[in-house]
């Protein structure tokens, strides 16, 4: 597992990242249930951490797409389709 720097916009990349930490609000009963999902969609996501010091405990990503916009093959109908299960996390 790697720990995790979310890219800021102006570096023009396409970063997609579920918190897992969050997938409860999108009805999954754990952390592996949303795995699960990611996997079926055709998803190979990387885990990765980043310290948050407002809680004092690391939150946990799945990272699922990271590549420049001009190779990005997050298309509409991808994002539209991945936003169908993954709202909120």
């Amino acid at each position: 597992m790697t720990e995790y720097q979310l890219r800021p916009a102006k570096y023009h990349y396409v970063q997609v990242v579920i918190s897992l930490n969050r997938v409860h609000l999108d009805n999954y009963k754990s952390p592996d249930a949303a795995l699960t999902k990611l996997l079926e969609l055709g998803y190979t996501p990387e885990l990765r951490y980043q310290w948050n010091p407002e809680r004092n405990e690391f939150d946990l990503y799945a990272l699922i797409h990271d590549l420049p916009l001009e190779k990005s093959l997050m298309t509409d109908e991808k994002c539209q389709e991945f936003f169908q299960y993954f709202k909120h996390s």
